[in-house]
């Protein structure tokens, strides 16, 4: 539900399948403020039409992952449940390296990605229940290895926004709640807000050259960042966007 982010003031409510009735009465109320207003009376990330991506219109993908969504609309709900279903869409390069080191992966956004590393001998596999979880000792290994000593983060999947031309730092300083007047190579840790100070995205700008900029964002916010972004900038704005998250892997030290 929500704005497509593609075309301003065209607004959907549709795709609810057996949650439809029963959250008609919510949804009406929110759709009316949001026509109204220009924005959702509460956070409704999980259900914004902003949350799609455009490989998930591809009728195969949606054959599969359709029946699964329904088929366990009703089941128990398990911590860290993962997707079954039109999974491999998206891999990094580095996909075959981390699944050799035990990985076990996830899917977020279409994207393969390692959320824990089984040892030699265990099965990289979640096993559900409502108690602890057989990945937990595992993480938290990890978890005290980076705090003692030093890790390497794969994060490939990480969206990655090229904003670039003459009034690009002007524009970003727009959005952005840290100044981007930096000198290259410098990365800022910061937010884009709305118009009533709420977080709209939580990113990192890195700049990288004097008309060039890297946004970064996470893997399940790229279509509502790369929108709101490419709304906010003026027609007469020398500024493009460029959807450039394939072009590169990401490793955090």
């Amino acid at each position: 539900m929500g704005e497509a982010p593609n075309l301003r003031n065209y607004f959907v409510a549709a795709g609810f399948n057996s949650l439809g009735i029963l959250s008609g009465g919510g949804v009406g109320y929110v759709m009316s403020h949001w026509i109204m207003d220009g924005h959702p009376p509460m956070e409704v990330l999980d259900v914004d039409i902003q949350r799609a991506h455009v490989f998930q219109g591809n009728a195969a993908f949606l054959r599969d992952r359709i029946v699964e969504s329904l088929g366990i609309a009703y089941q128990d709900h398990w911590p860290a449940r993962q997707w079954e279903t039109a999974r491999n869409v998206k891999k990094s390069i580095l996909h075959d390296r981390v699944a050799a080191a035990g990985a076990c992966f996830g899917e977020s956004a279409g994207w393969e990605r390692p959320n824990w590393y089984a040892r030699p001998g265990e099965k990289a596999e979640y096993e559900y229940g409502w108690g602890r979880p057989n990945w937990f000792q595992r993480s938290a290994e990890e978890h005290q290895a980076v705090r003692e000593r030093v890790g390497v983060f794969e994060q490939t999947s990480f969206s990655k926004l090229l904003v670039q031309g003459r009034d690009a730092e002007r524009e970003l300083n727009r959005l952005a709640t840290s100044d981007v007047a930096t000198e290259p190579g410098q990365v800022l840790y910061c937010q884009f807000l709305n118009e009533r100070g709420g977080i709209e995205a939580d990113i990192t700008i890195s700049r990288l050259s004097s008309d060039a900029f890297m946004v970064v964002t996470p893997a399940f916010t790229h279509t509502h960042v790369e929108a709101w972004i490419r709304n906010r900038i003026p027609e007469d704005a020398h500024c493009v966007v460029t959807d450039v998250t394939t072009t590169a892997v990401m490793l955090n030290l």
